[in-house]
């Protein structure tokens, strides 16, 4: 039964040992993939509008505004992406950063090519380029990041799913342990009794 009973407790602290390992995975690289890859997400999607902005307005303040707000935009998101690269070296993560970032370059150099365009008074090319090269630029890059936050909700829940696999495991288990530790005490019990010779008391009277 002591044997039982140190089994049991070296189940509990292993299973609570892949519980918190589940948890921390689920709670730490997953969760901050998943946020920055929604606020990258998001950054994209407002950087297409205001380019599209940029182009209809003939407001060189309206311009100017939209421009610098896509600049600070881009600054703001660097340190994310350095983050999501640095947190994801599996070669499955690695390619698909890759396949992003090059998306990346060819959609920004094909924005900067349209701001030189309007710049010059070009607006008509500007719009070509923009319905020809730019939107399917921006729907691939908002497409293939968003991919990569899915896979990250898709982490999220399989760790969620792990640690709960665990936590079913281990406490099934346990109960099971537990049942054979009360069998056997109730044998041991049963056994004890038997074995105690009665003791008479006739020769005391």
């Amino acid at each position: 039964i002591l044997m039982l009973m140190v089994v049991m407790l070296g189940i509990s602290v292993w299973r609570l040992h892949q519980i918190d390992a589940a948890v921390t995975s689920m709670s730490t690289e997953s969760v901050i993939n998943e946020r920055n890859a929604t606020e990258w997400l998001t950054v994209i999607r407002e950087s297409g509008i205001r380019t599209i902005a940029i182009i209809k307005s003939d407001d060189p303040e309206v311009q100017k505004f939209f421009q610098d707000k896509i600049a600070s935009e881009s600054a703001r998101i660097a340190p994310l992406r350095k983050t999501i690269e640095q947190l994801n070296t599996a070669p499955q993560e690695i390619a698909q950063l890759a396949e992003i970032n090059k998306i990346r370059d060819a959609f920004q150099a094909t924005r900067n090519d349209i701001f030189k365009l309007k710049k010059e008074g070009n607006t008509d090319a500007a719009r070509k380029m923009i319905a020809e090269k730019f939107m399917p630029l921006y729907e691939s890059y908002a497409d293939v990041v968003g991919k990569f936050r899915d896979m990250q909700r898709d982490e999220i829940t399989r760790a969620a799913k792990t640690a709960n696999d665990y936590y079913t495991s281990g406490r099934n288990l346990l109960i099971v342990l537990g049942a054979i530790e009360l069998a056997l005490g109730g044998i041991l019990a049963w056994l004890l009794t038997i074995s105690i010779t009665p003791v008479s008391y006739t020769h005391l009277r």
